[in-house]
């Protein structure tokens, strides 16, 4: 039962991820196309937003079709490898712990 249990909870991170790397494209409706209001002007922004409705449908259908397959996985191998790095030190502290407590040396 604990093997399934951490399964489900590493499938359920994974996929939290994954969505969290999606939402950031930078194409209406997502979350990510709140970014391109700094970079483009007001006026072109604006006008891309009225076709935001269109945009879904055409992202979506991309994502059907696995045309994003490719470049969303290297988006989440960047987003995993960030976290892999950044929580490194956390591993480290870990293992001194345990290693402390069963009295080894490492």
């Amino acid at each position: 039962m604990r093997r399934f249990s951490g399964a489900l909870r590493a499938i359920l991170v994974y996929l939290d991820v994954s969505l969290a790397v999606f939402n950031l494209i930078p194409v209406p409706p997502l979350d990510g196309s709140r970014i391109l209001l700094a970079v483009l002007p007001e006026r072109i922004y604006f006008g891309m937003m009225k076709y935001e409705r269109v945009i879904l449908i055409v992202l979506l259908a991309a994502v059907w079709g696995g045309f994003l397959d490719g470049p969303l996985s290297v988006m989440n191998n960047v987003v995993w490898d960030l976290l892999d790095n950044g929580t490194q030190y956390i591993d480290t502290i870990a293992y001194s712990a345990y290693y402390a407590s069963v009295g080894a040396l490492i």
